[in-house]
């Protein structure tokens, strides 16, 4: 399954106290300033998802991280950060 922004919002946001697991989706078209595909400030864990073509205009074009985060068999490709800083953020979270 496929959850698709066109390309003017954010996929998914998970708030601070919050928790959610996310499998089993392609996740793509994401815009935002940070985080395009997902911004996470809670307790997330993707298992089996494919974040590809998100982009972010200062950090983390799949993936922005200040909680808690959890990867299993996740790829994410084709991100656009702007910066190397926002580049690096992503490998780490791969």
């Amino acid at each position: 399954m496929t959850i698709a922004s066109s390309g003017n919002a954010r996929v998914f946001t998970v708030a601070t106290g919050a928790s959610a697991i996310i499998s089993d989706l392609t996740i793509t078209g994401g815009s935002a300033d940070n985080g395009a595909g997902i911004f996470n400030a809670g307790a997330l864990e993707i298992h089996h998802c494919l974040l590809v073509g998100n982009s972010a205009s200062i950090d983390g074009g799949g993936i922005y991280n200040s909680g808690t985060l959890t990867l299993t068999n996740t790829t994410l490709t084709a991100i656009r950060p702007a910066s190397a800083a926002a580049e690096s953020t992503a490998r780490a979270a791969r």
